[in-house]
């Protein structure tokens, strides 16, 4: 796995850092790529970051900073080695640079896909929570299975609330035709209310070329969702 610096902006802003705060971490991140610190090492952490900078004599001067960097880039990397294997794929079609661009930002549910969400949906597909910058650009069919003009498919795609957004990823809910919720016979009602989802929720409009997907997302997740 190959992380370089032009790559960094994508996967700091995934994890959540606006603007400003993304490129003060690329900032800092940058500095340890470009001195030769492999920020992909599992023998590289925070921990052991200022006896490294330290061997090879490097100063930095808010190395506190540096730190928290580092660790944030690390924690990225625990839980979204599936996204970075799937940008490695990306990265090794024979495709333009632009094609791998857009690619790149729409696994990640930003760029122009996550533009043409907002500009489809303009708040959570079933919420209705208008603030777009809490919500997530999600696929309907999954990445691992669609094709690159899928991935690319404003109509493969949901604005969700975070929470809605994980258990639709896993399986764990889906829609019908209609846009009505289906809720997974494995999870208890009560914990899905715990996790602020209930039976009554639907998506709040339907695009007749989102219905195909769901389709498919339903067949995919069906032993989840349904009793066999």
């Amino acid at each position: 796995m190959i992380i370089n610096e032009s790559e960094l902006r994508y996967y700091l802003t995934d994890i959540g850092l606006g603007k400003g705060s993304s490129s003060s971490y690329r900032s800092r991140l940058s500095f340890l790529l470009k001195n030769g610190i492999d920020i992909n090492s599992d023998t590289i952490n925070a921990d052991n970051l200022f006896n490294i900078l330290k061997i090879k004599k490097l100063v930095y001067k808010d190395k506190s900073s540096l730190k928290t960097a580092l660790a944030t880039y690390k924690r990225f990397l625990a839980s979204e080695y599936n996204i970075l294997q799937d940008i490695e794929e990306i990265n090794s079609k024979e495709i333009s640079k632009t094609q791998k661009e857009l690619l790149t930002k729409a696994r990640i549910g930003q760029g122009k896909f996550r533009k043409d969400l907002i500009d489809l949906w303009g708040k959570c597909s079933v919420s209705q929570f208008e603030k777009v910058e809490f919500l997530v650009a999600s696929h309907i069919l999954p990445w691992k299975i669609a094709t690159d003009v899928e991935r690319l498919s404003k109509y493969n795609g949901l604005l969700l609330q975070p929470n809605i957004d994980k258990l639709f990823d896993k399986g764990f809910i889906s829609f019908d035709d209609d846009g009505s919720i289906i809720l997974s016979y494995k999870i208890d009602e009560i914990l899905f209310f715990q996790l602020g989802i209930n039976k009554s929720f639907k998506l709040y409009k339907i695009h007749y070329e989102n219905i195909p997907f769901l389709r498919r997302h339903r067949e995919i997740f069906k032993e989840l969702l349904f009793k066999m």
